[in-house]
């Protein structure tokens, strides 16, 4: 059986999967995210200067529905390395208010490396299909 999910609900149906706040935060070992992937997969950053960062759903600015597809899209976000020595991180992930891992992104040119007190920047977006199979 599939399930189709309008175009029009697309967009209030992202908005409200990101009504919590999330947590964005880096990984530092190198993984490869599959539909499998799970939260323990996935070491942490822990360098001086960093910390997670919690997106609220008033910082969502864009919205739309393309090729029925829905994106929510985020200012940019920085996570700063002021640990003295140059850090790597092979990419981000989000965790929802109940902490549940929600998303996992590699980094294309991973591992990404930033000396002391330059930032990796991270751009959060949000999608949803109307097709379920």
């Amino acid at each position: 059986m599939e399930s189709i999910y309008p175009d029009a609900g697309l967009a209030p149906l992202n908005l409200a999967m990101v009504a919590g706040d999330q947590t964005w935060r880096l990984f530092t070992n190198n993984v490869t995210p599959t539909r499998a992937t799970i939260l323990g997969d996935l070491v942490e950053a822990a360098w001086g200067g960093y910390a997670p960062v919690t997106v609220t759903l008033a910082e969502w600015l864009d919205q739309g529905v393309a090729g029925h597809v829905a994106i929510l899209l985020h200012p940019p976000i920085t996570f700063l390395n002021s640990s003295g020595s140059a850090k790597s991180a092979y990419g981000y992930f989000c965790l929802d208010v109940d902490g549940n891992l929600v998303q996992v992104t590699r980094f294309d040119s991973a591992p990404q490396t930033k000396p002391d007190g330059d930032s990796f920047i991270v751009l959060p977006t949000w999608g949803d299909f109307s097709e379920a199979l």
